[in-house]
């Protein structure tokens, strides 16, 4: 569950960085990608919460092979270092509980720029009136990931979804169903070193 405090933090972190960013040159957009809208923002803005509850969980988790959460809006940046692993958390923002055909997915045109050697993925459920949960949902080595991942492109369907109204790319991105990614807890131990 995502606690208040949680989500000040991410609040914080993201307005910090918007405002380091106002007076700089652009951000690095890839071609293809669309600006930031309102949308965009809250899904930036739940993006940082999601870094923020998720590295909670993984401070106390990975204590005794030494972790360090790096607290940079960049895409592209890793955000933790775990043992001695870089690692780029992704998060894709829904209604709903994560399910195993739903598709973690990443910016495409970012994939060049990475340092992180592992991606982690992660599922925020905002629910608008009850308390907002993460999932860490899988990961993949870097290199792994985008061998297997699909290229979609913007306007395209990544996912029929059974029926509802099938989930549309807003910007081109690299697509994989959660079911294909390494599950959640053989990730964490593998970097962990065991």
């Amino acid at each position: 569950m995502v606690t208040d405090e949680q989500k000040a933090r991410g609040t914080a972190i993201y307005w910090e960085n918007q405002a380091r960013f106002a007076n700089s040159p652009p951000r690095f957009i890839p071609p293809g990608a669309k600006r930031e809208t309102i949308r965009d923002d809250e899904r930036l803005l739940l993006g940082q919460v999601s870094e923020e509850t998720n590295a909670d969980y993984l401070a106390i988790r990975m204590r005794h092979v030494g972790f360090l959460h790096v607290r940079d809006i960049e895409c592209g940046s890793p955000d933790f270092r775990i043992a001695d692993t870089w690692v780029e958390l992704k998060t894709n923002v829904r209604s709903v509980r994560p399910e195993p055909h739903y598709h973690a997915c990443y910016p495409a045109g970012y994939e060049k720029h990475t340092k992180a050697a592992w991606l982690l993925f992660a599922s925020y459920e905002l629910r608008r009136v009850e308390n907002d949960y993460t999932w860490l949902v899988g990961g993949m080595e870097r290199d792994e990931f985008f061998k297997v991942a699909r290229f979609v492109p913007r306007g395209q369907i990544i996912n029929e979804r059974g029926g509802q109204a099938p989930f549309i790319a807003d910007n081109d991105v690299w697509a994989l169903e959660i079911r294909e990614l390494v599950d959640a807890k053989k990730t964490l131990r593998t970097l962990e070193g065991f």
